[in-house]
């Protein structure tokens, strides 16, 4: 009887308590700007993206005409400095749940007012459709808007979709 209840309990683990894999996104991409979405009078991405998938490392690699950047993230959920900018710093995390990456942005502004302080996020989820074909990037942020004398926070919605090459 016990041998049969400890069965049970190992085969319960097995199919109920597995963890989902994570997609791959290794692999070259290049924006359909056909089905991009942004906010008025904001500029489109252009070029191609490849992407290293070497767990728990992810890189993406931006090849853009005159400019290339290559950001590093590790997908195990804790915050850490990505770089320094002229005025703050910006803070990242990298994290798989259900199935796509979340990267998660956070630029603590130092400049002086009105930014002084001012924490701007930004939360992109990353995922596969179309069989594996498609990469989509949808991007939310907290951006802020000066206004003389004071400072608005203006969420942004951003959709860039990739395919693959």
């Amino acid at each position: 009887m016990r041998a049969v209840f400890v069965l049970v309990l190992a085969l319960s683990s097995a199919l109920f308590g597995q963890v989902p894999a994570t997609p791959d996104f290794s692999g070259t991409w290049k924006v359909e700007t056909g089905k991009e979405a942004m906010p008025k009078n904001a500029t489109g991405r252009s070029g191609v993206l490849t992407i290293v998938n070497s767990p728990p490392r992810i890189e993406f690699h931006y090849i853009h005409p005159g400019k290339d950047t290559v950001r590093v993230y590790k997908t195990d959920g804790k915050e850490r400095a990505l770089t320094r900018v002229p005025v703050g710093i910006l803070l990242t995390k990298a994290y798989w749940k259900n199935g796509a990456l979340i990267i998660e942005n956070r630029l603590v502004l130092s400049g002086g007012d009105p930014f002084n302080g001012t924490d701007m996020h930004m939360k992109s989820t990353w995922s596969l459709s179309d069989g594996g074909r498609e990469l989509t990037e949808v991007t939310q942020s907290d951006a802020p808007k000066v206004v003389p004398g004071t400072m608005v926070i203006a969420p942004k919605l951003v959709v860039t979709v990739y395919d693959r090459q």
